[in-house]
């Protein structure tokens, strides 16, 4: 109970638990005497220590158990003992604010501290998440003509680039193209409207002048989103309308995690030696896309490798593997040209709505293998270093069995002392000396192996052979290096 004085009312009474000093007043008619002053003088040290020792504090407060600043606190402290004085002294001005004065002209006399101020927070700006850019920040429209090389890649794309008419964008070998998430470009003079729900959501690049994205085998030009997510849409694709094999080519391109990688329309260029890999769709054409499709691997692609409505394509000497939904969607018209391609593993068709002999296996190609009328195949492409590969190895009679895999003891002794290997030959009778280890075509990923029925069977053409001279092999490392401008029929 409270001790009770004459006059006035204040008695002041003090609970220490663990960690916790409660304070309170209560008043009543009763006076005061200065009989008080020793006992609350007396108290009122006591208090003081307690806080300059560090030794009160809430268990919950804001620097959490035993007073330690968690890592988001901006303040910076040097030392444990300053860690702790002024955490107490945080926690004093909170929690009492009759203490602060004296608490913080007694820290200030006795340890001649001095209050380090608190940055507030940068504002947000709706893209912190974002990596941060590190390469040549590019928007808007480019009514000059440009270059991008590899020594000013990565290209950050911050929203729509737009090529005029009169303009042109060449893109050289090793470059890469990264498309961030949009945000307002201040250089944008000639603001582009959206056509739909991906040119509102992502960045792309919409061409009306000339365009020339020209890679290497060794050195491609790869586009892709800044989030590069496996399986994930991060940017709208390149639009053209109105080009021509005179000002357009795409070669020895990358394309990822697009929604509609290329998007064509009354135009009819090459694109050629091209990889597209996990996006939306690969090729999507639309009224008069007469494009020619050449050597290019479609793999992985969530609706389609290659959409055509309304247009006349040429696709040719392409492969069409693993797409979640279609190889080809086509709209039936008998105009569209599909000729030595191969399919595998569509999940939903190969070619939708072709022309009807299309995958119509009736015939044999120049290997002696089954195909259709046009020299499409039905076939697992095998690429060194897949599951196929190994599976098609083990089976091959021509190739030693791996030690290891030899379950005798007394066979693997004899194989282990035997001088005889069989070379690692083709398959293939393609006129090559057959009796030299098997070297694949091209450099990089995605090589035919010497188990494939894609060696060789490319379009019969004088000007779409090999490198070495064969007869052009389907796929990406198929074909010349070169330049293709001329049309396969």
């Amino acid at each position: 109970m409270p001790q009770v004085y004459d006059n006035t009312e204040i008695s002041f009474k003090l609970q220490i638990i663990p960690n916790k000093i409660i304070s309170d007043k209560r008043f009543s008619d009763q006076a005061f005497s200065w009989r008080t002053l020793p006992t609350a003088f007396f108290f009122s040290l006591i208090f003081c220590l307690f806080l300059l020792n560090g030794k009160v504090f809430a268990e919950d407060g804001p620097h959490g158990p035993e007073g330690e600043i968690k890592p988001e606190d901006p303040v910076e402290m040097h030392g444990e003992e300053n860690k702790k004085s002024k955490s107490d002294k945080k926690l004093m001005s909170d929690s009492d604010p009759r203490s602060h004065s004296n608490s913080h002209s007694n820290s200030e006399e006795g340890h001649g501290e001095k209050t380090i101020p608190v940055k507030p927070p940068p504002p947000k700006t709706g893209n912190e998440h974002e990596p941060k850019a590190i390469g040549t920040e590019v928007c808007g429209a480019l009514t000059l003509a440009a270059e991008w090389t590899a020594a000013e890649s990565p290209y950050i794309v911050t929203n729509d680039i737009f090529i005029p008419g009169n303009s042109r964008l060449r893109i050289g070998p090793g470059v890469t193209v990264r498309f961030a998430k949009p945000r307002p470009c201040k250089d944008d003079k000639l603001p582009q409207e959206k056509v739909d729900w991906s040119d509102s959501t992502y960045s792309g690049i919409k061409i009306d002048g000339a365009f020339y994205c020209l890679g290497t085998e060794e050195n491609p030009v790869v586009f892709e989103p800044m989030e590069g997510k496996p399986g994930g849409i991060g940017w709208d694709g390149l639009r053209l309308s109105g080009q021509n094999s005179g000002t357009t080519e795409v070669s020895w391109g990358v394309f990822r995690g697009a929604n509609q990688a290329i998007i064509a329309d009354r135009s009819s260029f090459f694109v050629h030696h091209s990889l597209f890999l996990g996006n939306n769709t690969g090729i999507a054409l639309n009224l008069r896309g007469d494009i020619n499709i050449v050597n290019c691997n479609f793999i992985n692609n969530i609706s389609a490798g290659i959409v055509a409505r309304k247009a006349a394509p040429h696709i040719v000497n392409n492969i069409f593997l693993d797409n979640l939904s279609y190889g080809i969607w086509a709209d039936g018209r008998p105009s569209i040209q599909i000729l030595n391609n191969a399919f595998w593993n569509n999940r939903e068709e190969n070619c939708r709505k072709c022309p009807y002999t299309i995958l119509q296996l009736n015939a044999v190609n120049a290997n002696k293998d089954t195909s259709d009328t046009f020299g499409n195949l039905l076939a697992d492409p095998i690429f060194l270093g897949t599951s196929s590969f190994d599976l098609a190895k083990q089976a091959d009679l021509q190739t030693p069995t791996p030690d290891h895999l030899i379950k005798d003891p007394k066979l693997a002794k004899i194989q282990a002392k035997s001088k005889f290997r069989l070379p690692f030959l083709k398959k293939k009778s393609t006129g090559k000396n057959s009796d030299e280890p098997f070297q694949p075509i091209g450099k990089g990923d995605y090589l035919l192996s010497q188990y494939s029925k894609l060696i060789d069977a490319g379009y019969k053409s004088p000007d779409f052979k090999d490198r070495d001279g064969s007869a052009n092999d389907i796929g990406y490392h198929g074909g010349p290096q070169s330049r293709i401008t001329k049309d396969p029929y």
